[in-house]
C-alpha cells in the first residue's frame, strides 16, 4: 500500500511540476508581449544593506513589485507571503501561493531563485520530493551562467548536467536540482532510479 500511495504522489507531482513550467513559460511570453523582451524588464537584484533585517525586505518587496508587474497578470495568484525563518530554504523569501494548490518561494538573486512547491505547505515539503529548485535569468549576463546562453527560465542545474548520469548525481548530491532530472531527461517522470 505505501507503494502506491508513493506513485500516486509523484504522479500527482509529475503532473504539478509539468503544468508549473508550462504556465510559468507561458507567462514570460504573454508579459513580453505587454513588457517587452524580459532583458529589458526593470529589478534590483539581491539588494544589499549592513542590516541583514533590512536587506531581507528589501529583496522581498523587490521581488513582490516585480511578480506583480511581470507575472501576476499572467499567473493567477491567490497571495503573497514573506517566508519565516521556521523554514530556513524559505525564510525572506516571498512566497507565491498560485490557486492550483502550488506554491513557488521566490529570492531575488542576480536571477530570480525559486523553490516550486508542488502542493504549498502539504508534507514533505522535501528538496527533489515535492520541492524543485528553477531559476528565471532575465538578464543575458546571468542566463550563461546558470541556464545557457539563449534560456531564460528552466531547473535550477540545467547548465551542468549535461548527461543524465551527471543529472542524477546532481540530483543525490543536491536536490535542489533534481528537476533538471525530471524535465531535461526523464519527460516529468519519476523513473525506478529516481534518487528521492
Amino acid at each position: 500500500m505505501p507503494t502506491l500511495m508513493q506513485n500516486s504522489g509523484r504522479k500527482e507531482t509529475s503532473a504539478r511540476l509539468k503544468k508549473f513550467y508550462s504556465v510559468f513559460s507561458q507567462a514570460i511570453i504573454q508579459s513580453e508581449l505587454d513588457h517587452g523582451m524580459s532583458e529589458d524588464w526593470s529589478r534590483s537584484a539581491n539588494l544589499t544593506d549592513e542590516d541583514e533585517d533590512a536587506a531581507a525586505s528589501k529583496n522581498y518587496d523587490e521581488t513582490v513589485k516585480f511578480w506583480n508587474k511581470y507575472f501576476a497578470p499572467y499567473i493567477k495568484t491567490l497571495r503573497i507571503e514573506k517566508g519565516t525563518g521556521e523554514d530556513t530554504m524559505y525564510s525572506s523569501r516571498a512566497i507565491v501561493y498560485l490557486a492550483d494548490g502550488t506554491s513557488i518561494a521566490i529570492w531575488n538573486g542576480g536571477c530570480m531563485s525559486m523553490i516550486f512547491d508542488a502542493n504549498a505547505d502539504k508534507s514533505p515539503n522535501k528538496l527533489g520530493s515535492d520541492r524543485f529548485g528553477f531559476e528565471f535569468c532575465h538578464k543575458k549576463s546571468e542566463r550563461a551562467t546558470y541556464l545557457g546562453e539563449n534560456i531564460d527560465f528552466g531547473p535550477d542545474g540545467l547548465i551542468d548536467a549535461n548527461s543524465r548520469d551527471k543529472a542524477i548525481s546532481m540530483c543525490k548530491e543536491s536536490p535542489i536540482k533534481c528537476a533538471t532530472l525530471l524535465i531535461k531527461y526523464d519527460n516529468y517522470e519519476f523513473e525506478d532510479d529516481y534518487p528521492w
